[in-house]
């Protein structure tokens, strides 16, 4: 009788043990499987922080993709339209944008132009065509972009703001 409590109470514990050991697997796949869906989040909330607030002298107050083509030209890739503000107490010319290491016009909105020139808060509109960058947004979702800014101030031309995070783009 002792033996077949002994062997009783041995079973039980087992059985709680694989239970409590399928319980916390359960949870850790179910921590692990919530962390993609909010990857593309945090690296937007990231993109964010850094571009409207960190970034200097040009900080990215908006962007998103637009599949027209900008700056009064029609292309087949569309580009990024951009709301940038100058940061800085010295008006600047922003001249081209790097877009993952390729270079870029700027232009207003839809006017063809070769650099903007913005005045110390100012905000304005902006378009990036991505001419030669095939497949920008063909699968509807949002892209990260390495993003620099070659600009003049007014004692030195050819400067580039590099930014220190990725510009996170949602496809429009």
């Amino acid at each position: 009788m002792r033996m077949a409590r002994v062997l009783g109470q041995g079973a039980v514990e087992y059985l709680l043990i694989i239970g409590v050991v399928l319980i916390i697997a359960l949870m850790v796949i179910s921590v692990l499987s919530f962390f993609p869906s909010t990857a593309g989040e945090s690296v937007a909330s990231q993109s964010q922080l850094y571009w409207r607030g960190q970034a200097k002298p040009f900080s990215v107050i908006d962007a998103v993709y637009s599949h027209d083509g900008l700056c009064g030209v029609d292309l087949e890739e569309g580009g990024i339209i951009m709301v940038v503000k100058n940061t800085d107490k010295y008006n600047l010319t922003l001249r081209e944008i790097y877009v993952d290491n390729t270079i870029h016009g700027v232009c207003y909105l839809n006017n063809l132009s070769s650099s903007i020139e913005f005045t110390p808060g100012q905000e304005t509109v902006i378009g990036v065509n991505l001419d030669g960058v095939g497949g920008f947004c063909t699968d509807r979702s949002a892209r990260s972009v390495k993003l620099d800014l070659l600009y003049n101030s007014p004692y030195i031309s050819s400067r580039v703001q590099t930014g220190a995070v990725n510009l996170h783009v949602p496809c429009g």
